[in-house]
Formats: C-alpha cells, structure tokens, sequence
C-alpha cells in the first residue's frame, strides 16, 4: 500500500545532567552614557554544547528582549543597539540612563555526547 507523507524529526540526545552545567555573568558594570559595555557571560565547561541559543533579557528573566536572535523580537529602545560577542557576551552601545537594570543571560541548548 501507498505511505503518506513522511515528517522529519530531530532527536537530541541528552547524555548527561543540567546540573553538572553553568551560566557565570558579570556581575556590575557601570558605563558613561553614550559610551559601550559588553556584559559578559560563559558557559562552564565550555566543550560539551554542541550549539546553544542565545537570549538576554532585561529586569527580570521573562522581561524585555535587549538581544534574541530574531531581530524581530528584540524591543523597540535596544534595536541596532545591541549584538552578541563571543559565545554570549551581550554588547551595548550608545549606553543610555535608561539601560541602567538587570541583564539576564538565557541559554537553550542541545546536548552532545563529549568525546574524550
């Protein structure tokens, strides 16, 4: 007999614990307004990702995009303001009063088995 059409899945297989994995952030910067700032943020360890994706939310881990990866969904005052350096690092320019909050680094990624 005749199939139907075949949808592709993607599997990630998760071969060890998220505990065993961490986010580090700076944790203060202070900046003169209209000059840049680059928060950073890393993963420890650092091999074992095999890709992550990247958000940094302000005010609150649900708040307001200052960086996504679809430039869509980034808000209105950070627009063309904002880019990501490194793995993670949020970069700010043309800091304003406004900026002055809580960045928060949020990680989704997919694990790989590390090959040792």
């Amino acid at each position: 007999g005749e199939e139907g059409p075949y949808v592709p899945f993607l599997f990630f297989l998760d071969t060890s614990t998220q505990s065993e994995f961490h986010i580090h952030q700076s944790h203060h910067a202070t900046v003169p307004e209209g000059g840049s700032v680059t928060l950073s943020c890393s993963f420890h360890p650092t091999e074992t990702p095999l890709w992550a994706w990247i958000y940094w939310r302000v005010g609150s881990p649900s708040g307001d995009y200052a960086y996504h990866p679809n430039k869509q969904m980034v808000h209105s005052s950070y627009k063309g303001r904002t880019e990501l350096r490194g793995p993670a690092h949020l970069h700010i320019e043309g800091v304003q009063r406004s900026d002055s909050a809580t960045y928060y680094c949020i990680a989704f990624w997919h694990f790989t088995a590390s090959s040792k």
